[in-house]
C-alpha cells in the first residue's frame, strides 16, 4: 500500500499516493474522438492488477463491520451466480411476453426497477467477455434517512445492504432463467469484472449519464 498523509493537501483528505497512478480519464481516453471499450481502473473483483487497487483496498480496510457483513452476505448470495442450463429449453414464441414475465419476476423478488436491453460491446470491459445477447438491469431503493449523512458508517452499511439484496435477486433470477434452459449469469456485484453497470442501466431507460460519471435517475 503506497500512500501517506501529507501536510500540503486539503484538510480532511484521508490519504495521498506517493506516486499517483494514471488517472482513469487518461486511461480511458478523455477527449479522444474514436470510440473504444472501457478499461478497468478501480473496483477489482478478480486477479487483474488495476491502477487504483490501493485505494480500493483502503476502502475495504476502513469499512464498518456492518458494511463488511453485507459484503460477505453478497459473496454468499452470488455463490449460485452461474451454472449449467437445463437440458430442455423453454422456447420463446413471444419475446415481449417473456420480457414482461422476467420483469414481473424480478419485481416479485424485490427489485424496484427492472429493464432489459441488448448487450452491446461497450457494455463489456476491454479484455473481458460476456457471451450473452440480452442483459437485465435491476435497481433497489436505498433508505433515504440512512443516506443523509454520506459518507458515514450508517450510509456505508446501507449501500452494502442494497448491494447484497441486488446480489440475491440477480442470483435467483439467473438460476430460474437457467432452469428454463437458457444460459444466464448474475453480475450482482458493483465490482463485477466483466460488465459496466451504468451504461447498461442507461440503455434500459433508468436515466441519463451525469457529468460526475454516475446515473441520474428519471
Amino acid at each position: 500500500m503506497r500512500f501517506r498523509l501529507r501536510d500540503d493537501i486539503p484538510r480532511g483528505t484521508t490519504f495521498a499516493y506517493r506516486s499517483p497512478p494514471r488517472s482513469g480519464n487518461e486511461i480511458n481516453g478523455l477527449g479522444e474522438r474514436a470510440s473504444r471499450r472501457a478499461s478497468h481502473v478501480f473496483h477489482n473483483d478478480g486477479t487483474d492488477s488495476l491502477p487504483w487497487d490501493a485505494l480500493d483496498r483502503l476502502f475495504s480496510y476502513v469499512s464498518s463491520w456492518k458494511a463488511v457483513l453485507y459484503i460477505m452476505k453478497n459473496i454468499w448470495n452470488l455463490r449460485k451466480a452461474t451454472g449449467p442450463a437445463a437440458v430442455v429449453r423453454r422456447e420463446v414464441a413471444d419475446p415481449a411476453a417473456m420480457t414482461r414475465e422476467i420483469k414481473d419476476r424480478a419485481r416479485a423478488l424485490g427489485a424496484d426497477l427492472v429493464g432489459v436491453t441488448e448487450l452491446k460491446p461497450d457494455h463489456v470491459y476491454a479484455g473481458h467477455e460476456a457471451p450473452y445477447r440480452f442483459v437485465i438491469s435491476i435497481g433497489v431503493r436505498m433508505n433515504r434517512e440512512k443516506m443523509r449523512n454520506v459518507p458515514d458508517d450508517t450510509s456505508a452499511g446501507e449501500v452494502m445492504r442494497v448491494y447484497a439484496r441486488i446480489g440475491a435477486i440477480a442470483s435467483t433470477l439467473s438460476e430460474e432463467i437457467r432452469m428454463m434452459g437458457w444460459p444466464a449469469r448474475a453480475y450482482g456485484n458493483p465490482n463485477s469484472g466483466d460488465v459496466l453497470h451504468i451504461p447498461i442501466a442507461i440503455d434500459c431507460g433508468f436515466g441519463e449519464l451525469g457529468k460526475h460519471g454516475s446515473l441520474i435517475y428519471g
